[in-house]
């Protein structure tokens, strides 16, 4: 079950504030024995010894806005946003082969903008930032020790 919880408040027909928390996962799994062949030696001493992993589960957090002006004809949306992710599955590619390997926890936060002007009958001018900041990353810990590594960026 992925639960989603969205309050909007409407100050008026142009206007609209939103709240949002939201849960999600995907799954865990297993990479594919199959590719051992195709891989030299050294792909699997970097990306070997991790035949499963648990679900990835991500907690996002999320404030935003959607206004109108000029009579409808001058849209613009933005919203600031967070998640927290445990366990992230991250592709790692080896030399012949796709490999998964999972990482402990993330945290990235962010913001989107989007704009869009009515500028004749058939004629939109519409503009879109996207903007990602990783906040803390927890490197995945080498099989067979102990050690965890934390970078902030």
């Amino acid at each position: 079950m992925s639960p989603r919880v969205i309050l909007a408040f409407s100050p008026s027909k142009n206007a609209q504030f939103t709240a949002q928390v939201a849960k999600g996962f995907r799954l865990g799994g297993i990479n594919d024995p199959l590719n051992v062949t195709l891989c030299s030696p050294e792909d699997l001493l970097t990306y070997g010894g991790h035949p499963t992993w648990d679900d990835e589960k991500v907690t996002n957090f999320e404030l935003g806005t959607k206004t109108r002006f000029a009579d409808g004809r001058v849209t613009l949306n933005a919203a600031v946003f967070m998640s927290k992710i445990d366990g992230l599955q991250v592709v790692a590619d080896a030399e012949r082969r796709r490999s998964s390997l999972e990482q402990r926890i993330e945290e990235l936060a962010g913001n989107e903008r989007d704009f869009l002007r009515r500028l004749k009958a058939f004629l939109d001018e519409h503009r879109r930032t996207l903007e990602t900041h990783p906040l803390l990353v927890v490197d995945p810990v080498p099989p067979g020790t102990q050690k965890e590594t934390a970078r902030e960026r």
